[in-house]
């Protein structure tokens, strides 16, 4: 009983998938129901012109049938393509290889959280992590979360990881993660940030938009980025780059 039931809603699937089938079959199905009510179709003059639609009211059951069988071929062909193509999508998407996912979504508040005073019941300032995630089904190892070169790698990010700014040019590491398990997320920590500016020099970096962009490695994996845009005139003043 459960086989049939399962065979059963697969056919609600495929009829769901094949679109261009039932439209097809639909307007077949109109075509065979207007020419079985009419006695008389409708013929055009010049019937030499028009011979294919002259010659329908005289197709006879099995030309009907064999119609109809090559639209059902057609719908069941369509659908059941439409589904193997979704599911070597879903597949790729969860092997191994594309198992590492960087985000910052500020709607979550393992991503954002503002900075309470004890004073006040307005936040003071901002702080950001971002969500390693894997979404493969297999387990994924050797974890690094990096701040490519940019001057604000080396001085925010660099101070908030390792105490201390570094040279523009260089790779700044957030965070190492040993394993990450499947559909796993972590959160990386990343930096806080207040909303009284730090200094009144225009070309202070905390005073001007920047962008920066994080890196994701791991073993087995493709390498994943995430570019990120900070501008202080903004709430929040962080969010993805567009």
């Amino acid at each position: 009983m459960g086989g049939f039931r399962n065979r059963f809603s697969y056919l609600g699937i495929l009829w769901r998938e094949g679109v261009w089938g039932r439209w097809i079959g639909g307007a077949y199905f109109l075509l065979a129901l207007y020419v079985f009510i009419r006695d008389d179709f409708w013929l055009p003059t010049d019937t030499s012109k028009w011979w294919i639609i002259s010659m329908i009211p005289h197709l006879s059951l099995s030309w009907w049938l064999f119609g109809a069988a090559l639209i059902l071929c057609f719908w069941i062909f369509e659908a059941s393509f439409r589904l193997y193509a979704k599911a070597k999508s879903e597949i790729a998407n969860r092997s191994p290889e594309n198992a590492l996912r960087l985000t910052f979504d500020v709607a979550d508040s393992r991503c954002l959280r503002a900075a309470e005073t004890r004073y006040s019941d307005e936040p003071s300032g901002e702080f950001y992590s971002i969500l390693v995630q894997n979404r493969s089904g297999k387990s994924i190892s050797n974890i690094s979360i990096r701040g490519l070169p940019s001057w604000f790698t080396s001085t925010i990010l660099a101070m908030a990881a390792t105490g201390r700014s570094t040279r523009r040019q260089a790779t700044v590491v957030l965070r190492d993660i040993a394993e990450l398990d499947p559909d796993a997320t972590d959160v990386v920590e990343l930096f806080g940030l207040s909303y009284s500016p730090e200094s009144r020099n225009s070309e202070h970096i905390l005073n001007n938009v920047q962008t920066f962009t994080l890196e994701g490695r791991a073993r087995h994996t493709k390498t994943v980025s995430l570019t990120l845009e900070y501008d202080p005139k903004s709430r929040p003043m962080l969010r993805v780059a567009s």
